[in-house]
């Protein structure tokens, strides 16, 4: 049922968007990871508003540009870190810049810039050129500086973060927090590059030890994204813009470390790969609240778009996660009938398991009469059934699909 019109929440003068790749949202509830003591996450947690969103797809660079980008992965095109976004799709960036608003990019990901994702940054950062530096927690303390130092009318600042990517190479300073004593022969960094870049992607056999030790660097390079936030967090208290900055951090995908014998590269089967968390902070989001709503990854960008007024294009998916009133609609009602059963709400119609001694199937009844006849005889009503199920689930209609081309990266 639709809810009641929530307030109009005030549209902030800046958003902030960190896209974190490979962000389990296992790590923040339901309790926050202990080995996460910066406290980033944890103000997020506490001072905003927070849901477990739907991956894009199983592909980790596919789904990095769905989160960057606000497209679908069937929109895009683009799979591996070779292929370019076409010139003609439209990306969270280039709207942005085109309709005025200033645009900049930080990544420690030096493939990302020049991907196509990036159309429409008018001033980007990348660490890569820093040796040992390049970490989360320096592209969100130099995202932070600028964003107070420019104060400008509208801006938007994208942060994409390697955050818990492979290979997982995090500060000494950080493994030694969470253990300071590591066994002989432990995992190293350099070994989890074989595990994500091995050429049959089957199971992967770890030893126990190993199997922690891969979840303590996982958690390590995280440590970096918690402690980054937390820097951004306060700059934006020490100059008073808490009123005035929306802040919204999306994962791209989850990431096997190890579940099911899967690492890096998991099935979209495997719940570790196929959720990830999003946590938004800023004028007008609720303290503390867990949004059930059904959340995808595109919903980042969607959100960035609306808080400026601007609309989000045909192509792209995604909901505004501060107008909660307007994602109803995405959810399936679960509703019961007269004698007990439980089934599937579309519109009028209610749909409910037929008992197998009738054959099986579903049994469509009135929502005003759930005890009367049973409907799925009637051709027209199951045609709009299917065609209702098909709009909650893919809203394809005026779509394009863009081809990407491939470029070429010397060794």
């Amino acid at each position: 049922f639709a809810r009641a019109a929530a307030p109009r929440a005030a549209p902030p003068a800046h958003v902030v968007l960190v896209v974190v790749r490979g962000l389990r949202p296992d790590r923040l509830w339901p309790q926050l990871s202990p080995r996460l003591t910066h406290g980033g996450f944890a103000r997020l947690l506490r001072e905003g508003s927070h849901a477990l969103v739907t991956a894009p797809g199983p592909r980790p660079w596919a789904a990095l540009m769905s989160a960057t980008t606000g497209l679908p992965v069937d929109v895009h095109r683009v799979f591996e870190h070779t292929d370019l976004l076409s010139d003609e799709a439209p990306t969270l960036t280039s709207e942005m810049a085109a309709r005025g608003v200033a645009v900049s990019c930080f990544s420690e990901d030096p493939l990302w810039f020049g991907s196509g994702a990036d159309r429409g940054c008018a001033s980007r950062w990348s660490c890569a050129s820093v040796p040992g530096a390049c970490r989360a927690d320096a592209s969100l303390a130099t995202a932070a500086e600028e964003l107070t130092r420019s104060r400008s009318t509208q801006g938007f600042t994208l942060v994409v973060s390697r955050g818990g990517a492979f290979p997982l190479d995090p500060s000494a300073e950080h493994i030694t927090a969470i253990d300071p004593a590591p066994y002989e022969g432990t995992m190293t960094p350099a070994q989890t590059v074989a595990l994500a870049e091995r050429g049959h992607r089957g199971d992967v056999r770890l030893d126990p030890r190993d199997q922690d030790r891969l979840n303590l660097l996982y958690d390590a390079s995280l440590r970096s994204v918690d402690q980054g936030l937390a820097i951004l967090l306060d700059r934006i208290a020490e100059a008073h813009l808490e009123d005035r900055v929306l802040v919204v951090v999306v994962g791209d995908r989850g990431v096997p470390l190890g579940e099911q014998r899967a690492v890096w590269e998991g099935p979209m089967s495997l719940r570790e790969a196929s959720t990830t968390a999003m946590l938004w902070r800023g004028p007008g989001v609720p303290a503390g609240q867990l949004l059930g709503a059904a959340l995808g990854v595109v919903d980042g960008a969607a959100t960035s778009l609306a808080a400026f007024d601007i609309e989000t294009p045909a192509e792209m998916e995604g909901r505004s996660v501060r107008a909660p009133d307007s994602l109803h609609d995405r959810a399936l009602t679960v509703e019961g009938d007269a004698r007990g059963g439980l089934g599937l709400r579309f519109g009028g119609l209610l749909a409910l398991p037929r008992p197998m001694a009738l054959g099986g199937g579903l049994s469509l009844r009135s929502v005003d009469d759930p005890n009367g006849d049973d409907l799925a005889s009637a051709q027209p009503i199951a045609r709009a059934l299917a065609w209702q199920s098909l709009a909650l689930s893919s809203p394809a209609a005026g779509r394009r699909v863009f081809r990407a081309p491939t470029r070429v990266i010397a060794p």
